[in-house]
């Protein structure tokens, strides 16, 4: 029985393993898959591999690859890392890089975006002001001195360039702590601050030039005849020129000093005459009208320039406008042609040449393009001519620099006085040898008079002028400032007996002396200049009383330095 059931299931499974070898291939095979590539035939249909999981590899190698993993997970990570790294690190300094360039590029569009706006109008540079160069002496002082106005005895203490000390007495550690160098006595004389000549004219006009070009710092003669007098600043004005002159300038009477150290002040006043060249009434007529046109020229002058300058700024906007409308054209245009360059055309139509001739009436060449007529843009103002002369002239309309006008009769002040009303400028009158006719109209106007030294005898032309002795006291009477000057450089040296004379004609000594300090240093603009103050520019005049009463200047000193001394016999 157990033979039988041994050799039934022998025979059963080689019935079935021959059944399984000796199987007929299918007839009909199967059609391929759309996109696969038909097997030949006697070739095995390639299986299809189940894409592994990475899971999966890393499975079968667990031990394996775990040992070789670890190092070169570590070795990956050790790459990766840097990898990670160097990525990072590149993309570190790439986005760095990237926001290095997008920031500087979001900062330079901010600029740029700035840039696009208006750019402000750059101012002008100024001129630069010419700064004195001084050079003080040691640190001086002055004892027993007397003060104009004052009783008692002073001492005077002037160190780099200024008055550091002025007292009834100073005690002995203040002045070792101001290190005093050299002492002189004045035994009773009297200090005074410098005298300053507030007209000298040059007798020679500068249009466009400054009226120090005219003077001459070799001529040693008249500056110490000048300081011989206490006289230690002039203003310098190009004058005896009926139109408009050149600017005066202020100056130090330092012998053998050069420019840089003389020159205190440039360009403060505009210059002018009426009634110079002629002594008649028809005169006086045609110099006031040659200076209201002149005046009318500078102000036309004036005028183009504003209309240019509003012109240019329309000019600039209506640009601005033109260049986007044509950046706008372009870039439509560019759109459309770059949409048409896109579009593939599906029947391309040849070009036929054209055989028929050109007519004889046209102008044109055969095939030459008809060109649009381009729009043109805004069309730029034309510029006004530079006129330096009216340039200058338009500093007084702007109220910038005063009008010092020379007028002597009453008719030449009358047409001084109505050009200041009618342009509106500062008017200083020089001379005004008739101006007690006009004293209330001068006060009213606020118009500082410069008066020259009195005129000795009579007049004896065609047309002789109506002087008075008195003219200075009557001015002030009625309410004018009245300054002192000498009418002329080389006259400097006569500055404090043409205050003299005027004092002497009801002008009372403290205003006679203020003529030619005080007031004088105010019109020049010269602060902490014409008095004796501490803190003030020690400029002094140290003066001897005679056997006569009368003062002379013993020593005269500017920013604390001795430049004049009296010789004794």
């Amino acid at each position: 029985m157990s033979h039988r059931l041994t050799w039934a299931t022998l025979g059963f499974s080689l019935v079935a393993t021959a059944a399984i070898g000796l199987a007929a291939p299918d007839p009909t095979p199967t059609p391929p898959a759309p996109g696969e590539k038909p097997v030949p035939k006697g070739e095995k249909k390639p299986e299809k591999k189940k894409p592994e999981k990475k899971k999966g590899k890393k499975k079968p190698d667990a031990k394996g690859k775990k040992g070789k993993k670890k190092p070169d997970v570590k070795g990956k990570k050790g790459k990766k890392k840097p990898d990670a790294k160097g990525k990072k690190g590149k993309k570190k300094p790439d986005a760095k890089g990237k926001k290095g360039k997008k920031k500087p590029g979001a900062k330079g569009k901010k600029p740029g975006a700035k840039g696009k706006k208006k750019p402000e109008k750059k101012k002008k540079p100024e001129k630069k002001k010419h700064v004195r160069v001084v050079k003080p002496g040691p640190v001086i002082l002055i004892k027993n001195a007397r003060v104009a106005g004052a009783r008692g005895t002073f001492s005077l203490v002037m160190s780099k360039g200024k008055i550091t000390a002025l007292a009834r007495q100073i005690p002995p550690r203040a002045l070792q702590q101001l290190k005093v160098q050299q002492t002189i006595d004045a035994k009773g004389g009297r200090i005074g601050p410098g005298r300053i000549d507030a007209w000298a004219s040059l007798g020679d006009a500068v249009p466009l030039g400054n009226a120090l070009d005219g003077f001459d710092p070799y001529d040693t003669a008249s500056i110490r005849a000048a300081l011989s007098q206490g006289v230690t600043t002039v203003f310098l004005n190009p004058m005896r020129s009926t139109a408009a002159s050149g600017q005066g300038a202020v100056i130090k009477l330092i012998p053998g000093a050069g420019r840089d150290e003389i020159l205190v002040k440039e360009g403060l006043a505009l210059h002018a005459g009426l009634g110079l060249s002629r002594g008649t009434l028809t005169g006086s007529l045609t110099d006031g009208q040659a200076l209201t046109k002149f005046f009318e020229q500078v102000r036309n002058y004036q005028d183009s320039w504003v209309d240019y300058e509003e012109k240019l700024k329309k000019y600039l906007v209506a640009l601005k406008k033109f260049a986007a409308t044509q950046g706008k054209k372009g870039a439509k245009k560019g759109a459309k042609k770059g949409a048409k360059k896109g579009k593939p055309s599906a029947r391309p139509t040849p070009k036929r040449p054209t055989r028929r001739p050109p007519s004889r009436t046209s102008s044109k060449k055969p095939g030459a393009a008809t060109a649009k007529k381009k729009k043109a843009g805004p069309k730029k103002p034309a510029r006004p001519k530079l006129n330096r002369g009216l340039a200058l002239a338009g500093k007084v309309l702007d109220g910038e620099l005063p009008l010092r006008i020379e007028a002597h009769r009453v008719e030449d002040i009358q047409n001084a006085l109505e050009l200041k009303k009618t342009y509106g400028f500062r008017l200083i009158l020089e001379g005004a040898s008739e101006g007690h006719l006009l004293a209330d109209a001068l006060a009213e106007a606020k118009v500082t008079v410069v008066l020259g030294s009195l005129a000795q005898g009579e007049d004896s032309s065609s047309y002789p002028m109506r002087r008075v002795p008195d003219l200075a006291a009557r001015l002030e009477a009625a309410g004018v400032t009245v300054v002192i000057g000498s009418d002329g450089w080389a006259k400097s040296a006569i500055l404090a007996e043409a205050a003299g004379l005027h004092a002497s004609a009801g002008l009372s000594p403290a205003s006679a002396e203020a003529a030619i300090t005080t007031r004088a240093a105010k019109l020049l603009g010269l602060e902490k200049t014409g008095e004796l103050k501490r803190g003030f520019v020690a400029d002094v005049v140290l003066y001897a009383p005679s056997e006569f009463g009368a003062e002379a200047v013993s020593a005269v000193f500017i920013d604390g330095r001795l430049v004049y001394q009296r010789s004794t016999p």
